[in-house]
């Protein structure tokens, strides 16, 4: 499986990691990122409403 992400991501967050509900515990697969922001998550995203 293979991703296509913009530079300006990688260059804001580093790294992606995927982890599946079991290693997140959260029950459902998520997108880690490598550089969190102030808040603790990515920010800015409609998801949270951060």
């Amino acid at each position: 499986m293979q991703f296509l992400v913009e530079k300006d991501l990688i260059n804001q967050f580093g790294s992606f990691t995927l982890k599946g509900g079991s290693e997140n515990g959260r029950g459902g697969l998520s997108i880690e990122t490598e550089v969190q922001s102030e808040s603790g998550c990515g920010g800015g995203c409609s998801g949270c409403g951060e």
